[in-house]
């Protein structure tokens, strides 16, 4: 379908050629093709209706629905800006979003309708809010679809128009817009549906918010394959394997501790879970221990991806990649990323910009049609960001000989102690290696000596019980000494942002909290 110009054609011809098969399951909705673009044009036409033109915006504050795909298809094909956020966010972090992107209409779920008044009170500009359930007050959503034309709208979204409006997490400051165009996500909807194996016909399970790129990502290359998307609420680990069970799930997608979660599950020896092809984990690294417990019950079925919100998919290390009994070399490969997506060029590059050569460190810069084209009303981080057709990701890896990445951390949690650079990951890698540390996150603190040191935050393996200078201590055999905790933590959760990745901001802040207290 390489013909395609926009997300809203690919709604459209998927209508047309199978307008039969299942779109999404979602509990006992089960939706096809045919059927959700008719929707989707019925919305569209009512949004249009109700005065919003081509680049408006449109945000969704609400939990993963069936609904979710309505408004996108509607925004999709009508040249609307679909601008997701975030549900764990306050209040206030929620109007700046939305005054940041300024929609003309917000699509809300009747939990959140308590917040509503402040919103409309600091956004008097956001002239719609409508519910996407009922809350007394405020439009209902099925009438308002019900207002459209089923021809759908009279415009159309072109191949360059901004699709979508996702915010950062802003772990370093304020969230900022990134915009994305049709073009970049149908080539990212191609390479990941490739690269994930996903059939026409096939069912792939997506619990990721579908706030978060992730999450529209891994479902939008399904529906790319012509398959079905199975969307869960949230994430229930059981009620996740049972899923898989009852739709003969092919591919799934979970952050690392998602996967240690669902194959602790005492129940998990009950399910039938052959049907699952590929297991897709990103967004941290996975402990072997974890990777070799699910390669043992589920088979080699395991593939990591590297990717990003402003980036798009980047690279894969697909199942035959991960030998576990070919020696150091093979186990050393299970801390890559994998290698780049055809059409996706990566390379690392020092401080002054010049291509580093193999297993240096370096920042990783990636250059693909996926690649974003700008932060929203953020010129400056724009130009910061994209030099030289390049997209500076502001992660730090190396490449070796074959063009396999390891990441080695962000380029802003690097902690340079004594004047020595020291890498989080590497430290939480040597950490990781004891058995009885079941998470770990290092961050720099102050130090009056060494300008920074390094702190650790780990959770304990179920029943273990150790001391930090245990842990500090086990950490010397494998870390020079300046590299070795000088501080260990312990806690009963790590602080995670939706995608899964450790919330190292949240981790500062806290320790900010207490020692000013």
């Amino acid at each position: 379908m390489s013909q395609l110009r926009t997300v809203g054609e690919l709604w459209e011809t998927q209508a047309q050629r199978i307008p039969d098969q299942v779109a999404y399951v979602f509990g006992d909705e089960r939706v096809t093709y045919g059927a959700l673009l008719a929707r989707a044009q019925l919305l569209g036409s009512a949004m249009y209706g109700a005065g919003l033109r081509r680049q408006d915006r449109v945000a969704i504050l609400s939990m993963n629905s069936g609904k979710w795909f309505e408004v996108l298809a509607a925004c999709h094909l009508a040249a609307f800006i679909a601008a997701p956020v975030n549900f764990r966010l306050t209040e206030t972090e929620i109007a700046f979003v939305l005054g940041n992107v300024k929609p003309k209409l917000l699509f809300f779920e009747q939990q959140y309708a308590a917040m509503i008044p402040g919103l409309q009170t600091a956004l008097p500009d956001i002239p719609f809010f409508i519910c996407l359930d009922k809350a007394e007050g405020f439009a209902d959503y099925e009438k308002f679809l019900a207002s459209g034309d089923s021809k759908g709208p009279p415009c159309r979204s072109r191949s360059d128009d901004i699709i979508d409006i996702f915010h950062t997490s802003g772990t370093t400051g304020r969230p900022k817009g990134v915009v994305r165009t049709h073009a970049a996500e149908l080539f990212n909807a191609e390479k990941s549906a490739a690269g994930l194996q996903m059939l026409p016909g096939g069912r792939t399970l997506i619990s990721m918010p579908l706030f978060h790129v992730g999450g529209q990502g891994e479902s939008r290359a399904q529906h790319w394959a012509g398959g079905t998307v199975i969307l869960h609420r949230v994430f229930d680990p059981v009620a996740i394997l049972r899923s898989i069970e009852k739709e003969r799930v092919e591919v799934i997608h979970m952050a690392p501790t998602m996967v240690a979660d669902m194959l602790a599950a005492p129940e998990i020896a009950g399910f039938d879970l052959s049907s699952l092809r590929v297991f897709c984990y990103a967004a941290a690294p996975m402990p072997l221990p974890i990777l070799q417990r699910g390669i043992a019950l589920l088979g080699p079925i395991f593939l990591n991806c590297y990717g990003s919100t402003e980036g798009g998919a980047n690279t894969a290390l697909h199942p035959h990649q991960h030998p576990l009994d070919n020696g150091r070399a093979s186990l050393k490969r299970l801390q890559s990323v994998g290698q780049s997506y055809p059409g996706v060029d990566i390379c690392i590059k020092d401080e002054e910009g010049n291509v580093c050569g193999p297993d240096v460190v370096g920042e990783i810069c990636v250059r693909s049609p996926a690649v974003f084209c700008s932060y929203w009303n953020n010129n400056v981080a724009t130009i910061e960001a994209l030099r030289e057709e390049w997209y500076h990701t502001g992660d730090l890896g190396t490449m070796d000989v074959e063009r396999f990445i390891y990441l080695v951390d962000r380029k802003k949690d690097m902690i340079i102690s004594g004047g020595e650079n020291v890498y989080s990951r590497e430290v939480e890698d040597a950490l990781l290696e004891n058995s009885l540390v079941q998470e770990a996150a290092v961050i720099g603190v102050p130090h009056p000596r060494w300008g920074e040191a390094v702190h650790a935050l780990i959770v304990l393996a179920p029943g273990a019980r150790t001391t930090e200078a245990d842990i500090i201590n086990r950490c010397g055999k494998q870390l020079a000494r300046y590299k070795l905790p000088k501080t260990v933590e312990f806690a009963e959760a790590l602080p995670r942002l939706a995608s899964g990745k450790v919330n190292k901001a949240a981790i500062r802040a806290s320790l900010r909290a207490r020692s000013s207290s």
